[in-house]
């Protein structure tokens, strides 16, 4: 098979992340527990405000998917930090806290699981929503991202439609897997990306590095990927996918990391 010139690019592939379950819509029984982030993303990517505030359902515990990176959390109100996890009191309805994305940087080096390429950072969820130890069975959970200007996200969950048009920003459902997913999103100066692929909305962000591949080229390179995919099932595994591209640092690294 001709391998299009975009593979030969020095481009890493991050992640692809299969799929995510829906929601129920808003309007439904409103007695099924729930509860909302909205996030606050500062323009320089070095701290975000998160409110997390609950609805039918208040957690005794909320702990991170990675419990040494509590410490980058700071509290402002309704809730006691233990080593381990956030013991809730309620100011209000909800728990504010500030995360330092760049403190989180330095917990998580070895893994790379939160690092920042060029001016863009690559993070993921779990490292900073706090969650309930036990989600509910039906719960239903929220993202709303709130970005500066000329800052973009790339995440991995549905948009929710009817949420977004009422509160003006982006609004995300959030699976139960999401936070224990070691999938990726993305803070940056670019918007995203969608490929057409039949049978399937992909969706990709370039972080934030030179690299030699024009966008055409990495279009025929997702393309091409896909393809091979179909081949094997006879259709699109699942109908979203979400890609994100870090180009290689010449001398760093080798070209595949993983596959």
């Amino acid at each position: 098979m001709r391998i299009p010139g975009a593979m030969v690019c020095r481009c890493v592939l991050v992640l692809i992340l299969l799929g995510a379950g829906a929601m129920p819509a808003a309007g439904e029984d409103a007695s099924v527990p729930s509860w909302t982030y909205r996030v606050r993303v500062e323009a320089d990517l070095s701290r975000a405000r998160v409110l997390v505030r609950f609805r039918d359902f208040v957690p005794k515990r909320l702990v991170l998917a990675r419990p040494d990176a509590l410490p980058a959390v700071r509290l402002e109100t309704g809730g006691r930090k233990r080593p381990d996890a956030v013991h809730v009191r309620l100011h209000g309805d909800g728990v504010s806290y500030h995360v330092d994305f760049r403190a989180l940087g330095r917990i998580s080096a070895a893994e790379k699981q939160h690092q920042f390429v060029g001016r863009d950072l690559i993070t993921r969820a779990g490292l900073f929503l706090l969650q309930p130890v036990k989600w509910p069975a039906g719960a239903r959970v929220k993202v709303i991202l709130e970005m500066p200007t000329g800052i973009h996200a790339a995440v991995p969950w549905e948009q929710d439609a009817a949420y977004t048009q009422v509160e003006g920003q982006p609004v995300y459902t959030l699976p139960s897997h999401a936070l224990a997913a070691h999938s990726r999103m993305a803070f940056g100066r670019s918007a995203p990306k969608r490929v057409a692929v039949a049978g399937c909305d992909l969706s990709y962000y370039v972080l934030d590095a030179p690299r030699v591949a024009t966008d055409v080229g990495l279009d025929a390179w997702l393309r091409t990927g896909m393809a091979a995919v179909q081949t094997l099932y006879g259709a699109p595994p699942v109908p979203r996918a979400h890609v994100i591209v870090q180009p290689m640092i010449p001398g760093r690294g080798r070209p595949i990391v993983f596959g």
